[in-house]
């Protein structure tokens, strides 16, 4: 089974090095994935696991930043948005240290978090991105 991911430019918000995160998490998850389709052994799966999970908190964080500096009208709703996703990668995460990498639970992990990233930086950081862009 392929999964996980694609950076397209069609993506790019072109909001400083926002993109740049983007295309370095689309990586980290697919690593993610593909060691868990090649049968990494468990302990190098979580440790993978966690630094996705780490790398999502700092962009996030990042992410915020600028839109509380540049005022971004719609940034508390954005946060939240933020906030449901990190809840959801915890629950998948702890679901992965329970089972392991089942195939149900990689399928569920790149349904979930491929299809929640793509949905989001197509919707959300896009809008972010054009109303920055409109204050230049």
């Amino acid at each position: 089974m392929r999964s996980g991911i694609e950076w397209t430019e069609s993506l790019a918000i072109k909001v400083g090095g926002i993109d740049e995160q983007h295309r370095e998490l689309f990586r980290r998850l697919n690593v993610f994935l593909d060691a868990c389709d090649s049968g990494k052994g468990k302990a190098e799966l979580v440790r993978m696991l966690q630094f996705l999970d780490d790398y999502v908190a700092v962009h996030f964080r990042e992410e915020e930043r600028l839109q509380e500096d540049s005022g971004y009208p719609d940034r508390h709703v954005h946060h939240g948005y933020h906030r449901e996703f990190i809840e959801q990668l915890g629950m998948l995460k702890m679901r992965f240290l329970r089972e392991g990498p089942t195939a149900d639970l990689v399928a569920t992990i790149n349904r979930v978090v491929v299809g929640w990233l793509l949905a989001h930086i197509s919707r959300m950081d896009r809008d972010f991105g054009e109303w920055m862009r409109g204050r230049r």
